[in-house]
């Protein structure tokens, strides 16, 4: 999880790989499965170790995505941003709907509550101004988790199988 203390370092992390528009890096993935150990380290904070195809995350959690490609110059286009996720039964039966926050650095991308257990794609259009870059940096926030009982201390919010974001 994210403390007030590791904020700032993630901050800086991200700052460091913000160079430009023109600019693209090879280890960064636009679209990928929380599983995948080739882009781990896109998962920057929030995130428990997985677990048969999927990841629970944090109240808070925040990776990393390469912008949609483009064609030589061509500046960004708007973007979808794309979370799978699913909800427990015994998670919303307990804590009633939930709701999750998507933001940039700079931009709150969009919300959305779910009060029924199951799979959801959550999707919210990035800005292009947002995609200016060879990083994008995408925080997530869930209102309502499950604190950690019967020996497990994990805070846990949200099963997250899948991550894309795609012109």
């Amino acid at each position: 999880m994210t403390s007030p203390s590791t904020r700032g370092y993630t901050v800086a992390l991200f700052t460091l790989f913000l160079t430009g528009c023109h600019r693209q890096t090879e280890w960064r993935a636009s679209s990928f499965s929380v599983i995948d150990p080739s882009v781990s380290k896109q998962l920057i904070s929030g995130f428990y170790a997985s677990e048969s195809g999927w990841r629970w995350a944090g109240p808070t959690f925040t990776f990393a995505l390469a912008p949609p490609g483009r064609m030589g110059a061509e500046p960004p286009k708007p973007a979808k941003l794309t979370l799978s996720v699913f909800f427990p039964p015994n998670q919303i039966d307990q804590l009633g709907p939930i709701t999750i926050t998507a933001s940039g650095s700079e931009y709150q991308f969009g919300k959305a509550t779910y009060d029924k257990a199951g799979s959801y794609d959550f999707v919210v259009e990035v800005p292009a101004a947002a995609l200016c870059s060879n990083v994008v940096p995408v925080t997530y926030s869930v209102d309502k988790y499950l604190h950690g009982s019967n020996g497990d201390v994990r805070d846990l919010a949200v099963v997250v199988n899948k991550i894309s974001l795609r012109n």
